[in-house]
């Protein structure tokens, strides 16, 4: 039931997506209208611009092993510039990955700040050592929780104006298992943008070459060494819990930047591994293979009828009793007992 998407391995052990947070220049830039101010905060970030993906690899030559891949505005720290087969490679990091890029096949500066302006996640990250998150826009309501030095919060509206004169953010954070969503003073964070960074790749091959949008590229394809289907479930989970608390639920949506319901997350997820299932929940739990609560395994999917007669919901089983799912319009992205609800139907299109 596992396919191939194009030219990319359908299987990613260890390491999942990650986020990077591209901090701004300035504490009053907008983090979804970034300005000319912000491109210096730019100018060694690298942000990919290909139909599919780019190979990153050990050696600035397309003979180098191959160590992770880069989708789509995805994006990269630059450490160093070099001259590799071909004209100009960048020697990047990017989420858990190290290693080489053709720099062809990236935009930086100015650009990258517009591409992340249009593409990436507007973020805020916590300058204070302890910052109350309250219940409404005034120094006087109630605190839901106290956010340590370096949170990071998805950011849901800037410039609240506070009953007692100061300025706050509306924010939505992962904490204690929940999503809050409150209010924080405005002076106390920096604005950011969270990006997508590079997937790992261990396959020991160092055949076929990075594809991008054209421009002389030439695509082949990456050979499989037989990752084991924990492996790509282990990533699977990793990639799906960094949405929680920050990806929005959308009826019928399937992106994971703007929002996504609960089949249409999961689609999408499968999707970054090169795995393609149906739309719904109810296709998907027709297809795949079924599987006993005894057997599932990271990465498997749960089914949950929620009073009805049919099939309407479904989450990803992550171990230890729990799922992630787009919840609802309350919760969004969130991680819950696989037993919040009755489950109807354990699914497995891994194995």
């Amino acid at each position: 039931m596992i396919t191939r998407r194009q030219n990319i391995l359908h299987l990613f052990p260890g390491a999942a997506i990650l986020l990077l947070l591209l901090l701004l220049s300035s504490a009053n830039a907008s983090a979804a209208g970034i300005t000319k101010d912000t491109d210096s905060s730019f100018k060694d970030v690298a942000i990919a611009q290909v139909n599919s993906y780019v190979n990153v690899r050990s050696q600035a030559s397309t003979s180098g092993k191959i160590v992770g891949k880069m989708y789509d505005n995805s994006a990269a720290v630059i450490k160093k510039s070099v001259k590799g087969e071909g004209g100009t490679w960048y020697y990047i990091s990017s989420g858990s990955v190290t290693g080489y890029v053709k720099a062809a096949y990236f935009v930086t500066g100015s650009s990258a700040a517009k591409v992340a302006a249009e593409t990436g996640t507007p973020s805020a990250k916590v300058t204070a050592s302890g910052l109350r998150l309250r219940k409404s826009a005034t120094t006087s309501s109630s605190t839901l929780t106290v956010l340590p030095r370096s949170t990071t919060m998805n950011l849901v509206q800037k410039n609240v104006s506070g009953k007692d004169g100061l300025t706050f953010s509306k924010v939505k954070v992962s904490r204690d298992g929940s999503t809050k969503t409150g209010y924080v003073a405005q002076d106390y964070i920096d604005f950011c943008v969270s990006m997508e960074t590079a997937i790992a790749v261990n396959t020991g091959s160092s055949s076929g070459s990075s594809s991008s949008s054209g421009g002389g590229s030439s695509s082949g394809s990456t050979s499989s060494t037989g990752s084991s289907s924990s492996s790509v479930g282990a990533s699977i989970v990793a990639t799906a819990k960094k949405y929680v608390g920050r990806l929005p639920y959308v009826w019928g949506g399937t992106s994971l930047k703007s929002g996504a319901d609960c089949s249409g997350f999961i689609q999408s997820i499968y999707r970054l591994y090169g795995i393609s299932i149906p739309r719904t929940s109810t296709s998907q739990a027709s297809g795949g293979r079924s599987i006993s609560r005894s057997q599932l395994q990271p990465g498997d999917l749960v089914f949950y009828k929620n009073g009805g007669s049919s099939i309407c919901h479904v989450g990803i089983y992550i171990g230890g009793g729990k799922i992630v799912h787009e919840a609802n319009s309350r919760d969004d992205c969130k991680i819950s007992s696989i037993d919040y609800d009755t489950p109807v139907k354990y699914v497995t299109y891994l194995r």
